[in-house]
C-alpha cells in the first residue's frame, strides 16, 4: 500500500492507496487550536495511528516545503521533521515531492490551481474530492505508487518520476541503509 501525506499546520491530508488505485484510508489531521508541541505530539499519535491501522505501506510521498511560506518557516520546517521521523521510525521509506512537480504529475500543469487539481483527480483516477487537503495526499500517493513500482502512464507522470530519480535531493529513502530498499 502506498501513503500520501500532504503536511501542514492546520489541516494535513492523509491517504492510503492500495496497488490499483483503490483508497484504503483517507482523513484529515486537524489538531484544531493546538500549538507547539502539543499540535506535534497530535500529528505524531494520528500518524502513527494510521501506520497501525494500515501495516502493509510500503512506500510514501510527501510534499516538500512550499518556499513562498512567510512567517512560518521555524514551525513549517518542525512539521516536516516531525512527518519524516515518524516515517523513519515506521520503517517507511519516503519521497520528498515539490508542491510543483505533484501538480504536473496530477495535471499535467505545475502551477495548476487547487480546483484544476481535484479535476484532474477526477478525471484521471476517478476520486472526487471537496477537501484539497486529501485530494493532495491521494496524488502523493499515487506519485508513491509510481515511484515503487516504477510505473508511469503520461509524459508528465514520467518526466517527474525522472526528476525524482535523478535528484537524490529530491528523493530520500530512509530505509534504504538497513532494509535493501532501492529504486
Amino acid at each position: 500500500m502506498y501513503l500520501g501525506i500532504d503536511q501542514s499546520l492546520r489541516s494535513s491530508g492523509v491517504v492510503v492507496v492500495g496497488p490499483k488505485h483503490e483508497v484504503v484510508y483517507r482523513g484529515t489531521i486537524t489538531p484544531g487550536k493546538l500549538s507547539g508541541v502539543a499540535r506535534l505530539a497530535c500529528i505524531r499519535n494520528a500518524l502513527r495511528d494510521v501506520f497501525a491501522a494500515e501495516p502493509d505501506i510500503c512506500f510514501a510521498a510527501l510534499e516538500g516545503y512550499s518556499m513562498e511560506s512567510v512567517n512560518r518557516s521555524f514551525d513549517l520546517g518542525e512539521l516536516g521533521g516531525l512527518v519524516r521521523l515518524v516515517l523513519h521510525d515506521a520503517a517507511i521509506p519516503f519521497a520528498v515531492v515539490a508542491p510543483t512537480s505533484l501538480k504536473q504529475f496530477v495535471s499535467g500543469d505545475g502551477s495548476a490551481t487547487k480546483e484544476l487539481m481535484r479535476q484532474a483527480v477526477l478525471k484521471k483516477w476517478g476520486m472526487d474530492f471537496d477537501q484539497d487537503d486529501e485530494c493532495d495526499a491521494y496524488g502523493l500517493a499515487q506519485v508513491a505508487r509510481s515511484l515503487h513500482l516504477n510505473v508511469g502512464t503520461t509524459r508528465a507522470e514520467l518526466e517527474v518520476l525522472k526528476k525524482l530519480r535523478n535528484t537524490e535531493k529530491k528523493i530520500t529513502l530512509v530505509a534504504s541503509s538497513y532494509s535493501g530498499i532501492s529504486i
